[in-house]
């Protein structure tokens, strides 16, 4: 089962005990709900259709909690049909509610102007091109009256037209939202729970708004208060895999790179050796820098912790390695050619 549909399964679970929380969850799952039939082009209509994507298991079914709750807190009936498109199926429902025909309305137009919006633009920056509504309004409008009804809407609104990206290959959280008015809204009410998410738009014309979570921490709060505590602590445990493989990785690049840092300087150190040796200018260096030659050449797979402890008497690393630059600048001088006089 995909991650998005893990956490849309614990979020359907979650029960809307009070009137409120249940219309409130209902208005978040009709959040991308249209006008139906004639009366859709060219004036208002209380009739209403919503499109949701087929689920892969019945526990997480928004078409069949949106007609629930239709019948509970609207006393209206929906008619479900089934659609495909483009190799995806779909459920249609469609129903008729002066009520929330009249809420959708009003949430559409929430925003001072539908521009379009800079991609990545954060909602929280005062250049925007959009207006930010006050939370109290939103609430007011949709009737969000206990404590809980704002995380119930968004909980419907996760259902209805959000999705989360698969945490082993990516952290995203989004929702995708027909018009600039009701993201306004998300964006409000996101806002007002201490979370701050990007909004964009898509490239297409008339393309969808997009209210993004792309930081592990801001999902992981996100999801927290939609309910999906589950969801959060598999990102936890995510999340230090990641940050294991990650010092894994780390420790393994510091090591490579010190054998190979180790492995360069050995061989320069060796190649000077020898070709002090083939020049017969050893004898002429001091005797504890042949001293120095002699086992290097006789010990060449030895560290130089190793290399220093044999030598008579011992010396230490540090004082080993002076030993080795020495004859590489011995070497060093050896190759230079002599000035013309």
């Amino acid at each position: 089962m995909k991650f998005s549909t893990q956490v849309k399964a614990e979020c359907a679970a979650i029960p809307a005990k009070s009137p409120c929380c249940r219309k409130a969850l209902l208005f978040g799952l009709l959040l991308r709900a249209e006008p139906a039939g004639e009366d859709a082009v060219g004036r208002d209509t209380d009739r209403l259709t919503v499109t949701y994507p087929v689920s892969q298991t019945a526990d997480c079914d928004p078409a069949t909690m949106a007609t629930t709750l239709i019948r509970q807190v609207l006393g209206r009936e929906a008619v479900l049909t089934r659609e495909t498109r483009g190799g995806h199926r779909y459920t249609r429902l469609t129903f008729s509610s002066r009520q929330a025909a009249a809420v959708l309305r009003r949430l559409s137009a929430l925003s001072g102007r539908d521009t379009c919006l800079e991609k990545e633009k954060s909602p929280a920056d005062k250049g925007g091109v959009c207006q930010i509504p006050a939370a109290d309004a939103v609430r007011e409008l949709l009737s969000l009256h206990c404590p809980d009804c704002a995380s119930h809407f968004l909980r419907g609104a996760f259902l209805a037209c959000g999705t989360v990206s698969d945490p082993d290959k990516a952290f995203h959280m989004e929702f995708r939202i027909p018009d600039v008015g009701r993201a306004v809204c998300l964006l409000s009410l996101w806002e007002a729970a201490g979370l701050t998410p990007s909004l964009s738009r898509g490239d297409a014309v008339g393309g969808e708004y997009r209210i993004c979570f792309k930081r592990i921490q801001s999902m992981q709060d996100a999801l927290t208060y939609l309910g999906a505590v589950q969801a959060v602590f598999d990102l936890i445990n995510i999340q230090i895999i990641h940050e294991t493989r990650g010092n894994e990785s780390r420790a393994t690049n510091w090591e490579a790179a010190n054998i190979r840092r180790s492995v360069g300087a050995g061989e320069r150190h060796m190649n000077a050796i020898r070709h002090l040796e083939a020049r017969e200018l050893l004898l002429s260096l001091p005797a504890e820098l042949q001293e120095t030659a002699r086992l290097r050449m006789l010990h060449p797979e030895m560290s130089l912790s190793e290399l220093a402890a044999i030598h008579d008497p011992p010396i230490t690393k540090s004082g080993l390695n002076h030993r080795l630059e020495k004859l590489v600048a011995a070497w060093e001088r050896a190759e230079k050619p002599s000035p013309l006089t």
